[in-house]
């Protein structure tokens, strides 16, 4: 059974399972991948003039076995003028259009947020783009966009959730958890064994029910498949939906802290002063030690704005680095890391240091023993 489409608010569709070239892909000779899930079924590719590939993903699309009006391209526009840009980006790809283009991030745009929404309406209107729309856009930065636009977006692709990235088909909501061992997890483990299947896959059924839309920048073959067969698997209850709904709406469990969420799409922010992105990019488990700078911009040009280190993932100086060429305000992040070992001032003033900040957002005490049995008298390690 092929993957479904999405019927967007101007009457196009789209296929709502993508195959994505950001990510790891990104600044990557992404053609044989193209190539690679074209030739699996996927007919939705998605790339974007930041992850600096659309030259080899079309290549790929050129090298495909599927004739042009059988595939939905999707790219995203990132800085320059507008229409200019779009025209690189078609050059690039070696199309004539793309089914859908996107503002990748509102502040791409700021503050003339109506002037350049006037540009991709006209591009549509020229049959450049079949289909426009936003990324990583909160529900006020969408009202600014709308409120005179003579053309609505279709789409809003949102920040990274479950590894994977979502596109609410025109504005859709819907509750998300990004931790493991939350509410979620007792719903999607429950529909998982009902069905056979694994839990990615429930995910993917529980989105496809919601009407929104999935890229996905998995390499591997496998992986692949598996969500190409959300397309012939049996479809979620209504009660299973609820209760991955209920589940979503509370939040990460208790372990993670309790943390209110707004169901909106875009960053969702904790009431707490001061306010925090509550999806942060990390740079520890797999990257310690490692140079981070560029995965850091990456991240921060994707749309993230937490960025979270610690002292013993030894790359704070590189964190630093990548902070800095990001371009992005200091204001505009927010920067977390953690003690685990010395003086804590000595500790606090060395991480500002290696990361080249005045001051952090949030500075944690990483583990209890890294404090335990401490001193609490002048001198001693609180002090």
């Amino acid at each position: 059974m092929p993957v479904e489409n999405a019927k967007l608010n101007d009457g196009n569709e789209m296929p709502v399972i993508a195959f994505g070239s950001g990510t790891v892909n990104k600044g990557t000779d992404a053609s044989n991948l193209v190539i690679q899930a074209i030739n699996m079924g996927f007919k939705h590719i998605d790339t974007a003039q930041t992850y600096d590939n659309e030259d080899s993903v079309g290549h790929g699309l050129q090298n495909s076995p599927l004739l042009r009006e059988k595939l939905f391209v999707t790219t995203k526009y990132r800085s320059g003028a507008i229409q200019e840009t779009f025209r690189g980006s078609l050059d690039k790809l070696k199309l004539k259009y793309v089914d859908l283009y996107l503002i990748h991030h509102p502040r791409f745009v700021d503050p003339d947020f109506e002037g350049s929404w006037k540009v991709l309406e006209k591009l549509k209107d020229d049959g450049f783009a079949k289909s426009i729309g936003v990324s990583n856009f909160n529900l006020e930065e969408l009202q600014l966009i709308s409120k005179n636009a003579r053309i609505k977006p279709s789409v809003n692709q949102a920040s990274p959730a479950h590894r994977i990235h979502l596109t609410f088909v025109s504005f859709a909501e819907a509750p998300i958890t990004t931790y493991p061992g939350g509410p979620v997890d007792a719903p999607v483990s429950a529909a998982a064994e009902r069905l056979g299947i694994t839990p990615a896959q429930v995910i993917f059924s529980w989105v496809k029910a919601k009407g929104v839309a999935i890229v996905t920048t998995s390499s591997k073959k496998a992986r692949l498949e598996e969500y190409l067969a959300v397309g012939d698997l049996s479809p979620l209850t209504e009660e299973e939906i609820a209760a991955i709904d209920e589940g979503g709406a509370k939040g990460p469990s208790p372990e993670y802290g309790t943390i209110p969420w707004d169901i909106t799409p875009g960053l969702r922010v904790a009431a707490r002063s001061p306010p925090i992105p509550e999806i942060g990019y990390g740079t520890g488990t797999a990257l310690r030690d490692k140079d981070v700078s560029d995965w850091v911009v990456q991240a921060v040009e994707t749309g993230f704005s937490h960025i979270d280190t610690a002292q013993m993932y030894n790359n704070e100086a590189t964190v630093g680095n990548g902070i800095r060429k990001s371009g992005l305000a200091r204001q505009d992040l927010f920067v977390t890391t953690k003690y685990s070992v010395g003086l804590i001032q000595e500790a606090v003033r060395s991480s500002l240091t290696k990361l080249g900040l005045s001051f952090v957002d949030l500075y944690l005490i990483h583990i209890p023993e890294a404090v335990q049995g401490a001193s609490k008298a002048p001198g001693g390690k609180w002090n």
